[in-house]
């Protein structure tokens, strides 16, 4: 399921984040260890995974066989699809002053992709334009989101519920990822994120 764009109350929020002395970054694992990751993070809290076997090829797979796919790229503040087709060739190229890039189109079906556990079986891709913030979003379902190229900015509210904020039990984090950098997220997540370089790119499931 895709995630509900919020509005007000998520302003009001990433206003405070913008003072990181509140909140912490996020936790890291140095490679997947499935225990660890069942007992302690999936549905709980989210976590930064590094040095994840498989995601690098699947990504050089995903691009190489999709080359040739037509792509719609995406407009802020709305996220709204442009109508006009693009190649997923001229999707890495400057875009305006308002586009996000490519926002989580769907891989083509020809790809064939040993993933990590936990990756559900609708995979796609993302490819980010420098400094473009997007709106807050509520993930409701589990967030997976592995960084193949570039830097992104991450700033996460855990357990959010009924559109409030209450920063005593509700948990505030900001970070960065880098290239190799696979990101967890549970549901019930408030987040927001940009890409710190020229692009970033990413292939996650949702």
């Amino acid at each position: 399921m895709l995630p509900r764009s919020m509005s007000f109350p998520a302003f009001i929020l990433f206003s405070l984040l913008a003072c990181r002395a509140r909140s912490e970054g996020i936790k890291r694992m140095e490679h997947f260890d499935s225990k660890l990751f069942y007992s302690r993070y999936h549905g709980k809290e989210p976590v930064v995974i590094q040095n994840t076997d498989g995601l690098r090829s699947a990504t050089t797979d995903i691009f190489q066989t999709c080359k040739d796919d037509i792509v719609y790229l995406t407009r802020l503040p709305t996220m709204e699809e442009d109508l006009a087709e693009v190649s997923l060739t001229n999707a890495f190229a400057p875009c305006g002053a308002d586009c996000y890039g490519v926002h989580e189109a769907k891989v083509c079906a020809e790809v064939i992709l040993d993933l990590p556990e936990g990756f559900g079986e609708e995979v796609w891709f993302s490819i980010v334009q420098k400094g473009m913030e997007t709106p807050a979003v509520l993930f409701e379902d589990d967030y997976y989101r592995y960084i193949s190229a570039g830097v992104e900015d991450w700033r996460l509210l855990t357990r959010f519920e009924d559109d409030t904020i209450d920063l005593f039990t509700q948990k505030p984090y900001a970070d960065k990822l880098v290239t190799g950098d696979l990101l967890y997220v549970p549901p019930g997540t408030l987040a927001q994120h940009s890409a710190l370089t020229a692009l970033s790119v990413a292939v996650g499931s949702s």
